[in-house]
C-alpha cells in the first residue's frame, strides 16, 4: 500500500496492526509499524511527523537490539531531514545507517540510500562524491539481478548529477521515463528520490502547466494531454488550487475536503484521506515538480505558469 501510494489504505492498516500488537504487549513489532508511519507522513510531505515515528523507531529497534530495522530507520530519519533541508544532519544519519546496512550484507536497502546520499551530496555541492556514489550504484545494479525499482532509482540519481553539470535536457528526459514507468510500478523510495531530483532542479519556474477551466484535463509543457474527465475530486482539487495560485496561495486539507466532495458528511480521519490520496494521484499523474506541500496545506509551485483555458 505504500508502494502504490494509497495513503488512506495504508493508514487504516498500520493503524490496526498497531492495535493489535499494543493488545498483545509486543513493542518490537510496533517499532517496526511506528517506521512505517514514519514513512507514511513522508509520502504526505509530513516531515516533521516523520522524523518524530522514526526516531520512536529508532528508539525500540535499539532497544530490542533489531539491527536491520535500526539502520533502515535510520536512514528514513536522514531522508526526512534531507527533505527538510537540513543537510548535514541527513548527511551524519546515513553514515551510520548505510555503515550499519553494510555490515549486515542488506544490499538492496544499501542500494536505495546510496541512491538517495548520492543526491545529496549533488545538493551539498559535492560532486567528485556523488560521482564515486553512483560507480558504486553501477555495480551493486549487477549484483541486485537489475530490479525495476533500482534501476528507476540510478536513473533519476544519474539525472541529478545531469542537472547539476548543466545538462537540464538529458536530465528532464531520463525523469520523464521513470515517471512513465512509475504509473506501472509505483514505488515509495522511487518518488522519495524524485522529491529530492526536484529539490536539485529549483525549476519548477520553467513549467507551464494548461489546467482546463473545468478540470477535465491538464497539460505540463506542451506535453501530452492529462485526462480527469472521470476523476470529479481531483478535477475540483486542481481547479481550486489553479484559481489560488495568482495570489500565491494555497488550501488546507478541509478546504479541499469541501471543494473534492462538496456537501458530504465525511469523518474528519477519512476525508483527509481521501485528500491525501488525491493529492498523491495528481502527483504520480505529472504532477510532482508543480503541486507542492505547504505550511498552509498544498498548493501549486508559485513560480510555476498556470493557466486556466
Amino acid at each position: 500500500l505504500l508502494d502504490a501510494g494509497d495513503t488512506e489504505a495504508a493508514r487504516e492498516t498500520m493503524e490496526r496492526a498497531l492495535a493489535l500488537h499494543r493488545a498483545r504487549r509486543d513493542p518490537r513489532t510496533e517499532g517496526i509499524l511506528m517506521g512505517w508511519q514514519g514513512m507514511l507522513e513522508m509520502d504526505l510531505g509530513r516531515y516533521a511527523e516523520a522524523r518524530r515515528l522514526l526516531e520512536m523507531a529508532i528508539e525500540r529497534h535499539r532497544t530490542f537490539a533489531e539491527v536491520r530495522f535500526l539502520h533502515v530507520c535510520l536512514c528514513y530519519l536522514a531522508l526526512a531531514h534531507h527533505l527538510s533541508g537540513d543537510l548535514e544532519g541527513a548527511a551524519r544519519r546515513y553514515e551510520e545507517g548505510l555503515g550499519g546496512l553494510d555490515r549486515t550484507g542488506d544490499t538492496t536497502n544499501r542500494f536505495v540510500f546510496l541512491a538517495f546520499r548520492a543526491q545529496l551530496e549533488v545538493e551539498r555541492g559535492r560532486r567528485p562524491a556523488a560521482e564515486a556514489l553512483v560507480s558504486e550504484l553501477e555495480g551493486l545494479v549487477t549484483d541486485t539481478q537489475a530490479r525495476p525499482f533500482l534501476r528507476a532509482l540510478l536513473s533519476v540519481v544519474r539525472a541529478t548529477l545531469d542537472l547539476a553539470g548543466g545538462a537540464s535536457e538529458e536530465a528532464e528526459g531520463r525523469v520523464a521515463e521513470v515517471r512513465a514507468e512509475l504509473q506501472a510500478r509505483p514505488s515509495f523510495d522511487v518518488r522519495r528520490s524524485l522529491d529530492l531530483f526536484r529539490r536539485v532542479t529549483g525549476s519548477a519556474g520553467s513549467v507551464s502547466l494548461a489546467v482546463e477551466r473545468c478540470g477535465r484535463w491538464f497539460e505540463i509543457g506542451g506535453s501530452e494531454r492529462v485526462d480527469l474527465s472521470r476523476r470529479g475530486a481531483m478535477r475540483r482539487i486542481l481547479v481550486a488550487l489553479a484559481k489560488r495560485h495568482p495570489d500565491g496561495g494555497g488550501l488546507d486539507v478541509p478546504a479541499l475536503v469541501e471543494v473534492g466532495w462538496p456537501g458530504q458528511r465525511i469523518h474528519p480521519e477519512a476525508a483527509a484521506g481521501r485528500v491525501y490520496a488525491a493529492v498523491r494521484t495528481l502527483r504520480r499523474l505529472g504532477l510532482e515538480q508543480i503541486l507542492v506541500t505547504t505550511d498552509e496545506g498544498y498548493a501549486l509551485e508559485p513560480t510555476a505558469k498556470v493557466r486556466l483555458i
